[in-house]
Parts: C-alpha cells; sequence; structure tokens
C-alpha cells in the first residue's frame, strides 16, 4: 500500500481537489439515489389465484386447483406446493429453491397454465412472483355516498388517468371494482308454459350475435369480401328477440289458439331484462362507506418519495370531482421512507459529534497555555472529523456504482458505519504525530507514518470486511436481507482504509504541528517515563495478569461461558417489531353468511373503533391479490385495517380483543401489525398424509394442546370449519327417461341458479357482457330445489323425482401439500421469546402418537428463525476462518493469529450483557452485530500484537515487550474502541424509533462487544500472546531438548 501514500503525497494538491470532489459528488449521488422500503430481494414464490363464483371448495379443487397444480409440478427448481381453495377461490403457492430464475420460472408456469381448459366463469387466473417492486408504494381508498358503480366511473374517467400519467408510476391496480352487464332472468313458469328451455334460449341468444365470412364477389377488377353479421345493439333489441316460433306453415295466432299456443315468443315474454353488474370479488368501505382501493406501483427504478409525492400531489390538484367523492390514503412508503433517512442521518450525525468529541477529548492539551492548547487540538481533530464524512461519501459513491438503493438496510448500513471508519484514521493519525516529534520533515513523517502502521490497519480493516463474504453465498432471507448491508459496511470500509492510506497523511501533513496532541502520545521508543493516569492505571493490571497467567485466562473462560447462560432469559425473535400505528381485526360469521348480512354486524365493530382511529377500511370477501391470501376468503369474513390516532392508548388491541369477542356465532382476531422492518410468518404448522382422516383426527389433537399454549393466539385449522351443503345425486337411468345425462341435468341446474355468460350487446359504445340466469330468488331451501323443473327433449320432470337431494357437512377450505389432502394450523406469536414458542410447540408435536404416513411440519417464523440463525452461525464459522487467513497474510504467522482470534469470544460477554440490560431481543440484527464484532473487535488485538511485534524486533523479550506494547498502544486501543461505541450511542439508545428497523439491536451488541472486548483484550491477549509465543515453546523445548 506504500505506493498509494506515496502518490496521495506527492500529488498533495491533487489529492486535496480529490477530496473536495468525493465530498460533493457523495453527497450529490446520496441525495439522488432511488430511495425504497425494502431491499431488492427476489423471494422464490409464485402466487396463482384464480376465482370461481357459485361453486365449493371441491369443485375449485377439481376444476381448477388439481390442473394448476399440475401446470406447475414439472418446473425446475420447484420446492414444494401449496394450495387453498375455498368456495369461490383457488390460491396455488409455488415455492422455489433460493437462486431459482424466477423470472423464467414464472414465464414458464404462465405458458403452461395458458394450456389449461378451465371451466366457463373462471376469472383468471393471475400469476405473480413475489418482491418489493411489485408491492403498492401508495394504497388509496376513493370513497363517497353513491353506488359502488358511480365510484367506479369516476375512479376510470378522471383519477386513473392522472395517477397513470405521473412519472415513475409503473401500474394502478383497483380492487372492489365491478363490471357492467346485462343480466337476463328467466321465469320458469313461463318457460315451461311455452315449452322452452334455457339451452334454447342460450343457443338463440349466441346464434344472432355473429360475424361470419360469407365469401366475395368479383366486381370491376377488384374483389369484394363478403360477411354476414348481427349484433345487438340495445336492450330493447335483446327483448324483442325471438326464441320461439309456430311451427312451419302455421299462422301466428290462429282463430282459438291462446297466447301460448303457436305464437311468437320474445325473450321479454319469459325473461326481465336489466344493465346490471357482476358480483365483486369483494366488497370495501372506507370510514363506514362503500369505496374502490387504489394501488400505485413504482417503476423498479423510480424513488419512493418522489413518486409518491407526485402522485399526492396529482390527486390533490384533479378538479370537478363531486363534493361527495373523497381520497384518503391508506398507507404511503413515502413519509415512513423519508422518516428512516430523517432518523438515521440524525443518529449518524448525532454519532458524526460524539465522535469528533471523543476524539477531541483525548487530543486535548492545554500547554503551552490553555486556549492556544484547545485552538491547537482543533487541527487534529479537524483531520478526524473530516475523514468521518469523506469514508461515508466514497461508500455512498460506491453503492451507486453497484445499483444499489437507499433503503432500511443499506441505510442501516452508513449508519453503523459512521462508529467504524474513524478507526484506521485515528492510529494513521497517532503514528504521524509521532514522527513529527521527532523531527522530522513532515511530509516524509507522513509517508513514514502510514507505512509503518499501513499493514495492520489493512489486516485489521480486511478482517472485518471478510466476515461478510459468506454472506453473498448464503441463501434465503439472511443473504436476501442483509446482503445490502454487509455490501454497505464493506464499501465504507473500503473507503475509509483507502482515507487513511491517502487523504489522513495529506491532511495531517498539512495541518498538524508539533505540540498539538497531548504529552506521550505516540511514543513508542521506550524512553519516556511519562505515562498518562490510563497508563498508570492500566501497568499494574497488566503486570499481574502476567503474573498469574492461569487465574486471569481461567477467569475470562468462566465469564465467557457463564455469559452464554444469558441466552436464556434474552428474548430471541427473527426481527424486532416495530411500531405499531395499526392494527387488523378480522371477523367470521359462520359459514354460509353472505356479503351483506358481514357487512351489518362488520358496522357494529365500526362503530367501536371510530374514536380511535384516523381510517378504517373493511373488506369483505376475496381480495383480487396475487401476494398471498392476506385477507378474508368467503362472503362470511371481513378484514377491518385500523390506522390508529396518535393519542390511542397503547394497550388499545388487548382493549378490543375483550370488548368485540363476545357475541355468538362471530370471532373476532385483533393483531398488531409491524411497521417496522420485513414481515415474519406467524404460527404455520402442517400436517399431511395417505387418509385425510387420519390427518383430522392428528390435527384436531394437536390444535387442543395448541390453543392453550401461552405466548400464542388465534390458533385455528381448517379442519375445524364446516359448512351445509345441498348434495344432488342424479339417477342416470332416470335422467336418460328424458333424454339426457346427469350431467345435463347438473349443468341446466348449474344455468339456471349461477348463469352463464352467452353472448355480449353494444351500450353506449361499451361492450357488455350478458348473463343469463333463472329467477331463483324464490328457490331458498332443499324442498323449493327438488321443485326445480328439468327440460329434456323427451320431456320433463321434477328435479327431486330423477334425483337423490340430501344436505351435509361441507368443508369451508381445502388445503393441499404437494399435490395432496393436508391440513394446516395456523395463529398469531404475541411473545416476544419466539424461540422459546417453538420450541414449547415442537414439544407438543413430539408428545402425539401419529398414526403411519402422516408428517407434522413446523413453518412459519420457526422455521425462518432456524434457517436464519443457521445461515448467521456458518457465516460466523467462515468469517473467523477468513479472519485468520487474512491475518496469517498480513502478519507473516500461523502462531500469532490464532492468539488474535482467541479474543473473539470476549466479545460475547459484553454483547449478551447489553442486550439482557436492555431487554432489547435477539434477532438477525443482533446476530448481525455479532458477526459486524469478529471484524471489529480483531482490530484492537492486531494493532496490539504488531506492535509487540516490532518491539521484539528491537531485541525486547516478550514480557518486556508486552508491558511496553500495552503502554504505548493503551491509547490509541481506548480510543477507537470509545470512538466507534460512543458513534452508535444515538443508534442503540433511539434506534426504537421510526427508521432504526436494525439498529438498535445490532448497535447495542457492538457496543457492549466493544467494552468487553478492548478491555480484556489489554489483559487476556498479553497472557496468551505469552503462553503461545514463550510458555508453550519453552515447554516443548524442555520435552525435546531442542
Amino acid at each position: 500500500m506504500e505506493f498509494i501514500t506515496r502518490i496521495a503525497l506527492r500529488r498533495r494538491s491533487v489529492t486535496v481537489l480529490l477530496i473536495i470532489l468525493i465530498l460533493v459528488s457523495g453527497l450529490f449521488t446520496y441525495r439522488t439515489l432511488p430511495v425504497e422500503l425494502f431491499p431488492e430481494v427476489e423471494f422464490p414464490l409464485v402466487t396463482v389465484t384464480a376465482f370461481y363464483p357459485a361453486s365449493n371448495p371441491e369443485t375449485v379443487v377439481n376444476d381448477v386447483t388439481v390442473p394448476i397444480e399440475d401446470a406447475i409440478a414439472g418446473v425446475d427448481g420447484l420446492e414444494s406446493i401449496q394450495s387453498n381453495s375455498s368456495e369461490i377461490r383457488s390460491i396455488v403457492f409455488a415455492t422455489f429453491k433460493f437462486g431459482t430464475d424466477m423470472e423464467e420460472a414464472e414465464n414458464v408456469i404462465s405458458s403452461n397454465i395458458r394450456g389449461i381448459q378451465f371451466p366457463e366463469g373462471i376469472t383468471g387466473p393471475d400469476i405473480g412472483r413475489v418482491n418489493p417492486d411489485s408491492f403498492p408504494v401508495l394504497q388509496l381508498s376513493v370513497t363517497g355516498e353513491r353506488a359502488v358503480e358511480e365510484i367506479q366511473v369516476i375512479v376510470e374517467s378522471t383519477i386513473l388517468p392522472e395517477v397513470q400519467a405521473v412519472n415513475g408510476v409503473f401500474r394502478v391496480e383497483v380492487t372492489g371494482d365491478v363490471q357492467r352487464q346485462v343480466v337476463i332472468s328467466v321465469d320458469p313458469e313461463k318457460m315451461l308454459a311455452r315449452n322452452i328451455s334455457l339451452f334454447q334460449i342460450a343457443q338463440v341468444l349466441r346464434s344472432n350475435n355473429y360475424t361470419l365470412p360469407a365469401g366475395s364477389i368479383y366486381n370491376n377488377g377488384r374483389v369484394i369480401p363478403i360477411k354476414a353479421t348481427n349484433s345487438y345493439q340495445s336492450l330493447e333489441e335483446l327483448a324483442n328477440l325471438v326464441i320461439a316460433s309456430p311451427p312451419r306453415g302455421q299462422p301466428v295466432n290462429p282463430a282459438g289458439a291462446s297466447m301460448t299456443e303457436n305464437s311468437v315468443t320474445t325473450l321479454a315474454d319469459v325473461a326481465d331484462i336489466e344493465l346490471g353488474s357482476t358480483r365483486a370479488t369483494s366488497i370495501s368501505r372506507t370510514n363506514g362507506k362503500p369505496s374502490l382501493g387504489v394501488s400505485v406501483i413504482k417503476e423498479p427504478d423510480a424513488n419512493t418519495i418522489d413518486v409518491t409525492t407526485d402522485v399526492i400531489a396529482t390527486i390533490r390538484g384533479i378538479q370537478g370531482l363531486p363534493s361527495d367523492v373523497e381520497i384518503v390514503t391508506i398507507s404511503n412508503d413515502g413519509p415512513e421512507i423519508r422518516g428512516q433517512i430523517e432518523t438515521l442521518e440524525r443518529e449518524a450525525l448525532y454519532g458524526l459529534i460524539l465522535a469528533v468529541s471523543v476524539v477531541f477529548f483525548f487530543f486535548l492539551t492545554f500547554r503551552p497555555t490553555a486556549i492556544r492548547g484547545v485552538l491547537a487540538t482543533l487541527r487534529p481533530t479537524i483531520v478526524i472529523g473530516l475523514s468521518i464524512p469523506l469514508s461515508i461519501l466514497a461508500g455512498v459513491l460506491l453503492l451507486n456504482w453497484q445499483g444499489l438503493t437507499l433503503n432500511f438496510m443499506t441505510l442501516g448500513g452508513l449508519a453503523i458505519s459512521v462508529g467504524r471508519v474513524v478507526d484506521d484514521s485515528i492510529v494513521v493519525l497517532e503514528n504521524l504525530y509521532r514522527n513529527i516529534e521527532d523531527g522530522r520533515e513532515r511530509w516524509r513523517a507522513a509517508l513514514d507514518a502510514t507505512v509503518e502502521v499501513g499493514p495492520a490497519i489493512v489486516a485489521s480493516t480486511l478482517a472485518t470486511i471478510v466476515v461478510f463474504i459468506p454472506l453473498g453465498f448464503i441463501q434465503g432471507l439472511v443473504g436476501a436481507f442483509f446482503l445490502p448491508f454487509a455490501l454497505t459496511v464493506s464499501f465504507a470500509l473500503v473507503a475509509s482504509l483507502l482515507v487513511a492510506l491517502t487523504a489522513v497523511p495529506v491532511l495531517g501533513a498539512y495541518l498538524l504541528r508539533p505540540g498539538d496532541l497531548p504529552e506521550g502520545t505516540g511514543q513508542e521508543d521506550g524512553t519516556s517515563q511519562s505515562n498518562t493516569f490510563l497508563q498508570r492505571s492500566y501497568i499494574p493490571i497488566l503486570r499481574w495478569s502476567l503474573g498469574h497467567k492461569a487465574i486471569a485466562l481461567v477467569t475470562a473462560v468462566v465469564i465467557t461461558i457463564a455469559s452464554l447462560g444469558l441466552t436464556l432469559i434474552i428474548p430471541i425473535n427473527l426481527f424486532p417489531s416495530g411500531g405499531d400505528k395499526f392494527i387488523t381485526i378480522d371477523m367470521a360469521l359462520e359459514p354460509g353468511t353472505p356479503a351483506q348480512s358481514t357487512l351489518k354486524e362488520v358496522a357494529t365493530i365500526e362503530d367501536q373503533i371510530k374514536e380511535i382511529s384516523d381510517i378504517y377500511v373493511t373488506t369483505v370477501g376475496s381480495p383480487a391479490t396475487a401476494f398471498g391470501e392476506g385477507g378474508p376468503s368467503g362472503d362470511n369474513q371481513s378484514t377491518t385495517f385500523v390506522r390508529l390516532k396518535e393519542n390511542a392508548p397503547e394497550d388499545i388491541g388487548n382493549t378490543l380483543k375483550g370488548s368485540l369477542g363476545e357475541v355468538p356465532g362471530r370471532t373476532v382476531k385483533v393483531s398488531d401489525v409491524n411497521a417496522g422492518g420485513p414481515p415474519s410468518a406467524g404460527l404455520d404448522v402442517n400436517i399431511k398424509g395417505s387418509d385425510y382422516e387420519e390427518i383430522s383426527s392428528v390435527t384436531l389433537q394437536l390444535l387442543e394442546k395448541l390453543q392453550v399454549l401461552d405466548g400464542v393466539e388465534d390458533v385455528t385449522s381448517d379442519v375445524t370449519e364446516a359448512r351445509d351443503e345441498i348434495v344432488i345425486n342424479v339417477d342416470p337411468s332416470l335422467a336418460a327417461s328424458i333424454g339426457l345425462s346427469s350431467q345435463q341435468v347438473a349443468f341446466q341446474l348449474n344455468q339456471f341458479l349461477a348463469g352463464q355468460k352467452v353472448t355480449q350487446v353494444e351500450i353506449n359504445s361499451n361492450t357488455v357482457n350478458v348473463l343469463l340466469r333463472g329467477q331463483s330468488a324464490e328457490i331458498n331451501t332443499i324442498e323449493k330445489v327438488g321443485m326445480f323443473t328439468i327440460v329434456g327433449p323427451m320431456g320433463t320432470a321434477l328435479l327431486s323425482d330423477i334425483a337423490l337431494l340430501e344436505i351435509r357437512d361441507g368443508p369451508v377450505n381445502i388445503s393441499r401439500t404437494d399435490r395432496s389432502r393436508s391440513a394446516a394450523i395456523s395463529g398469531r406469536i404475541t411473545s416476544e421469546d419466539t424461540r422459546a414458542v417453538g420450541e414449547e410447540i415442537q414439544a407438543q408435536i413430539d408428545s402425539l402418537n401419529l398414526p403411519p404416513g402422516v408428517k407434522i411440519s413446523s413453518g412459519g417464523v420457526f422455521q425462518q428463525i432456524a434457517e436464519g440463525f443457521q445461515a448467521i452461525f456458518i457465516s460466523m464459522a467462515v468469517g473467523i476462518v477468513l479472519v485468520y487467513l487474512v491475518m496469517v497474510v498480513s502478519l507473516g504467522s500461523l502462531r500469532n493469529p490464532f492468539v488474535i482470534v482467541s479474543s473473539l469470544p470476549l466479545a460475547l460477554i459484553g454483547a449478551l450483557v447489553a442486550l439482557a440490560i436492555t431487554g432489547r431481543s435477539l434477532g438477525l440484527p443482533a446476530m448481525m452485530g455479532i458477526l459486524l464484532l469478529i471484524g471489529v473487535v480483531v482490530t484492537n488485538a492486531v494493532v496490539l500484537i504488531s506492535f509487540v511485534e516490532q518491539l521484539r524486533q528491537k531485541g525486547m523479550n516478550v514480557y518486556d515487550a508486552l508491558m511496553e506494547g500495552g503502554r504505548i498502544r493503551l491509547r490509541p486501543i481506548l480510543m477507537t474502541a470509545i470512538t466507534t461505541s460512543i458513534a452508535l450511542l444515538p443508534l442503540a439508545m433511539f434506534g426504537g424509533d421510526s427508521g432504526g428497523i436494525i439498529g438498535a439491536e445490532l448497535a447495542t451488541v457492538v457496543i457492549g462487544g466493544l467494552i468487553s472486548s478492548t478491555l480484556l483484550t489489554l489483559v487476556v491477549v498479553p497472557v496468551i500472546y505469552t503462553l503461545g509465543n514463550q510458555s508453550i515453546p519453552g515447554v516443548i523445548h524442555r520435552w525435546t531438548g531442542r
């Protein structure tokens, strides 16, 4: 690295110019980097969602879910298939191995599904991948004192065009919308009187709406094509459509004939025709009023803050909206991200100020006078103060070079780096001052000083960086979320190393003068007997430790092992919970409850939350989303999303649980929404096997055990849910007596009750579907279903005469895993110690006596914790090996790097004690802090051991070199450790607020680990060094006689 420093000093004017350019361009880049909430994460999941109105779960499974699963089954990289089929919806989750090309997987699935011939009436399927770019950055609700159809017209004609035109908007989705359609409701009695069937009416409607080629003619040298066409242009035209005529040769209405005999029958004679709307898959209400949801998805490279700000400004500028129509903002990522940026910027600024203050305190001198001493101290402080933003902004330039964005992981990395990037600069500056004090020419002193400590700072910086290398090869949640953090810290550290090797020598040579630093700073020659207070306190402790090596070493080992016991009381989870700004209220009524009855019940809940909410949005039914279930799945279920007021009580969730859950026939779940950090799953237990009766029995046994566990709430299973359904078994021989098959009988009943799309009509230049169905409002009992008349070519019959009708219990949802029937148990984890809950749940699973072939797997958050912690442990193991190899290469020794690595467990003591004292959890952010500590902690040991080796090369023995090295290196070791800790203090103290999603736990671990490792490094590392370089070699020498 000498040539880098030499060039920087030789071209010092260019170096200063580069410093200015990096500061300016780095600040500009920081302000223009794309900003988003989550890092770019490609989850290995594809979802396929389809809707099948007026169906039942078993039909949905057979006609929709199974064909989709078969289409997915052969795709490369597939790990598992899970599906859930309800009365109107099928949703299939295809999970792939991490590293799979998800774009290719989605394309293959889309191609395979396009080849499926689905039954008529199915909406979709919608296929989507789960990644942050697919999530809305802004969710709006358009509400008003009018029907949804009218609101939809306003949205489509006025709001959507304006929003879609905003720069950076990729797509705008509307939920809860309906489509206009013509509904033809036939009267069964009138059809029977005229001997007309639904099939006949459908055939007439289809056959009179056509466009067909009819050949061509040759005229005047030109070929003129001919086409025959007819289309419906109005409801009146449909009403006058003739669907039955008298037999050929018989006059219309001859004398004595009734109107129903041998007369022309039009559609209006047997049916009511009206312009209506399709049945929405979900019904939405905002603040108690009908509403439509509008979701804004940004372009992948767009800035979230800019897009959301521009969309909100555009909406506010829309003119001509009716006075009762209101556009309400439900969620907005822009302010959330801005809050994170402002919080982390503030905490980083506080850290910078505190770090510089610590440096100023350590450098403070009152010679020759107090005023002149303070002024002189400002010069080295300015050098260190400039090195921090210079390193951070240079790291930002590297972020931009790699195409990374500002998100909660990269912002956290930048904030954490503030405390670490100063270390190398302090070591270089102190050594530079020593060389200036020795009387060397300042530019020569700058080169010599940097070259002397260059290997040590390069080794310590590389040691910190290499611990993150394994994250680049780890699949899963850890690698996906924490790799951007690791890259950010690594970039900042690389920048800090370059700054220490180039900018600090140049600025130090320009600004430092003899006498700027306190007496004793930088002394290495061992001639000075002037010790500071810290040195006078430390030397006796070091002397005692070296004289009682066994006691010192055993004490350190005992303390380290004892600290591991703290993991029994420290909560362990995946991510710390953020501020709870929202709650969700999930309500379920008896299966089969219609949507309007559900809405009436929801209104009673809305009355109780008005006073504590700014906005509440209720969804009834199945929202058309491709990203997980994410909401209710039937008309009997609803989800109410509540944005709480600032003055809402902290325990409002528990209060609502008590007040809302006491109504017979109604179940209510109240959940706090984690407003910060990536989402994590809850309780998710899957039971599968070959015999569904056995699956059901095991599920019910386990459900009973889990429902009484502490730390778990709202534990339910899809096995316990059932509803009445009418089952019709048609006798094939009796159906054949009227010229029909049993399937044709079923189709005729379906056509009458559910209806079918038969044709289209042009209304006001818009093409509208035509739905043909029966007037079925009066058919509301099993007896009336049996009275339905089936019309065949050989006669008619009541349904009850040719079929057996009975009421049975049917499933509300059908779960499948890997194309086989399964059952699922789900719930919410309310305990902070997720690991302890998971262990208790696993104990309950292990206590079951499972039938052969039945397997239980516990996934959800427990699987995420297991996989995440396993990945971190692997990273730690590989990181320690890499740190050792870096030390070997840097120090040219196999023994001394082992001494340095042996100091790593000492950091665990302070890290765990800090978490226990602060009551914070041991989650992935804290584990990432421990991973970061592996690299940071070795810095102190490298600074000490490398200097001890230099002293031994000058002729000192091991003991004297350790005593002198400890005395001289005490100040820089304490200075770097305290500076780093103090700089991270704002993040540890206030990181729980908005924007500190990962900062608090991570900073707490680093501070605690630095404190313990620094104090013990100054005592234990010299002891281990003595054992490795003197005691053990001496014993070996005596044993071998060599």
